[in-house]
């Protein structure tokens, strides 16, 4: 009775295996362009992948793989819909635009997934989104603009603005000459080598920064350390339960809150600033030459630096502050 059991499970689990088996193709197009081109590219489970290449070609590569379902709505097998989709790939050219990935057929939608590897000229902007799957975009001089349900998003070289989100992955972005802007429901975000202004929000991650020219920055986590280098402009920082690190040179007023965390800045010994430094239950620190403003105080520090300039004002809930 028992070995009956045992096979009748063994059998169930076969006949699933078989029942979501998935098929798998692929196909490969070229398309003839002549200048600027704009790239709009759409993968509902699939990784999407740009690179430089030809200046008078698009090359676009598919991966498919479809599953087979019990609760499958369309009247197409697995291996009929991955033959469709490879004598009739969902690529649209309209002179130098190009729409990869919008299937509107309803039957070919259920339980596919297509990963897409483009290649694409210097000169291509992107605007590309998936559900659940990774992006990787390089060397384009864009503007880029890209999004992922809950997959990680990683875009280096780009010669123009940046917008990047994620509802659950990592943001690495790298070497942009523009301004960039940046979200993340609950992953990291780290951002280096960025040329002008950068904004950036995490609901639960860090927050990791490198500026490179001038531009007003503002970042904030829930949860998560927020690190910032070479800064050059404006800021407002803020994290609700992490420390916060920053260096650079003042160029605007530069606003620095968190609730439970440690605040550290550094600052040029020439730099002429106003300081507001307070904490509720920790240090206030400034290495700096201070002319004071009312009582000195062991948590709160008031007053100017060589003679005042723009605003340095940071304040945390828990945690000590320190200016260097």
């Amino acid at each position: 009775m028992r070995k009956l059991r045992i096979s009748t499970i063994a059998l169930v689990l076969l006949s699933a295996s078989a029942a979501f088996a998935a098929a798998q193709g692929s196909f490969e197009r070229t398309l003839k362009v002549n200048g600027q081109v704009d790239l709009d590219i759409q993968s509902g489970s699939g990784d999407i992948t740009v690179h430089p290449g030809d200046s008078n070609a698009v090359i676009v590569k598919g991966r498919i793989k479809v599953g087979e379902s019990w609760f499958n709505m369309s009247s197409l097998s697995a291996d009929e819909k991955v033959k469709r989709i490879e004598q009739n790939p969902p690529i649209e050219q309209n002179g130098n635009s190009i729409r990869i990935g919008h299937i509107t057929d309803e039957a070919l939608r259920s339980n596919v997934s297509i990963t897409y590897d483009i290649t694409a000229p210097k000169q291509t902007s992107v605007h590309s989104s998936t559900g659940s799957g990774d992006q990787r975009i390089s060397d384009v001089a864009g503007p880029v603009r890209a999004s992922s349900g809950s997959g990680n998003l990683t875009i280096r070289s780009i010669d123009s603005e940046v917008r990047a989100n994620a509802g659950s992955g990592d943001l690495e972005i790298e070497n942009v000459k523009g301004r960039t802007y940046t979200e993340t429901g609950s992953g990291n975000i780290r951002a280096t080598g960025i040329g002008g202004g950068f904004e950036a929000r995490a609901g639960s991650g860090d927050i990791t920064f490198e500026q490179t020219a001038a531009g007003s920055v503002r970042v904030q986590t829930g949860s998560g350390t927020i690190h910032l280098r070479n800064v050059a402009g404006s800021l407002e920082a803020g994290a609700g339960s992490g420390d916060v690190d920053v260096q650079g040179m003042m160029a605007g007023d530069w606003r620095i809150h968190t609730g439970s965390g440690e605040v550290e800045v550094k600052l040029p010994w020439n730099a002429k600033f106003n300081v507001n430094a307070r904490s509720s239950s920790g240090e206030v620190e400034v290495h700096h030459p201070v002319t004071m403003q009312g009582s000195l105080k062991r948590n709160h520090i008031e007053g100017t630096v060589n003679g005042g300039g723009t605003m340095l004002d940071v304040s945390t809930g828990s945690g000590s502050i320190r200016v260097d």
